[in-house]
């Protein structure tokens, strides 16, 4: 075996980031949210699915800096509007509507798999609030440059790296 450190005791750091506006970049990993036996998640009562978009809380100067933002995003019509509203937030909402004019949905593969190459290392600013039963939403959203008032402590700057090249349109 492997010589592995043998501590009884130690924190794992699974915390949530904090209340308040955080700047988050998306990841790689865009994907159906999937079950403990690797299959795709579906609503037992309403048989609806979820897409994950991976991202972290992206600001060096944040106290949440690291932690996972990720987003879950419904397969409904009203889970299209919110996949439009964050391309848009990212700058790319034009783009995939010159790329997919017409009646195309946000959860048609060919732009699934376009939101797969091009979301990954965007950022945007979301504000998180947790709930009376300690469920954390996100509440708003915009632009990574919009100037937002936090009530939390952590300032807010803009220390992400641009997005990585991908797909040529």
């Amino acid at each position: 075996m492997k010589n592995y450190k043998d501590n009884t005791s130690g924190e794992w750091d699974f915390r949530k980031p904090t209340d308040g506006w955080h700047l988050i970049q998306f990841g790689d990993g865009i994907d159906y949210l999937k079950n403990k036996k690797g299959e795709v998640w579906e609503d037992e009562k309403t048989g609806q699915k979820a897409l994950k978009l991976p991202a972290l809380v992206a600001d060096e100067k944040d106290e949440s800096n690291g932690l996972d933002a990720s987003i879950i995003v419904p397969v409904t019509e009203g889970g299209e509007q919110r996949m439009a509203n964050i391309l848009a937030a990212c700058g790319l909402y034009k783009k995939f509507a010159e790329r997919f004019p017409g009646d195309i949905g946000m959860f048609n593969k060919d732009v699934l798999d376009a939101i797969k190459v091009k979301l990954p290392g965007q950022t945007m600013k979301v504000r998180l609030e947790t709930n009376k039963k300690g469920k954390q939403n996100f509440v708003e959203y915009t632009t990574a440059d919009a100037k937002v008032e936090n009530k939390n402590p952590a300032p807010l700057g803009s220390s992400a790296p641009p997005a990585q090249a991908g797909m040529d349109w």
